[in-house]
């Protein structure tokens, strides 16, 4: 296992890792999790997701948020780790994801309850979205 640092300080080295190491930063494990775990997420946090997020078109128009404001930023904040910062952002994000999960899941497994877990779902999201969009209308 070879351990590049910040400072470059790179023991056993080859010229292709040397430059991966330079580019990247930061502590990163050049082992089999490296190409799994830290350079998706370093390439994700290399690109501003940011910038190829879509408008909202109700808060263009109108001048007010819309039930979805805030969704994408709370999907981007989940993904770069920052869970408690996406809730707050967006507290059904992470019911909606159970849900997305849920529906795939059902697409190829089918079983006796599906339909009503279904509507249990649906409906936990639309509660949570509606009365999260009326606390921040208030506020």
């Amino acid at each position: 296992m070879i351990v590049y640092t910040r400072n470059y300080e790179i023991n056993h080295l080859e010229s292709k890792s040397y430059w991966l190491a330079a580019n990247l930063g930061s502590k990163i494990l050049f082992d089999n999790s490296f190409l799994f775990i830290h350079l998706p997420m370093t390439f994700f946090n290399l690109i501003k997701a940011e910038d190829f997020m879509l408008p909202c078109l109700n808060k263009q128009l109108f001048g007010i948020d819309c039930l979805g404001c805030g969704i994408q930023r709370a999907t981007i904040l989940v993904f770069k780790g920052d869970f408690l910062m996406a809730f707050k952002m967006y507290p059904a994000i992470y019911t909606l994801f159970l849900l997305t999960l849920f529906l795939i899941f059902n697409l190829f497994i089918k079983f006796k309850y599906d339909y009503t877990i279904k509507m249990v779902l649906i409906f936990l999201n639309v509660g949570i979205v509606v009365i999260s969009y009326f606390i921040k209308i208030i506020h």
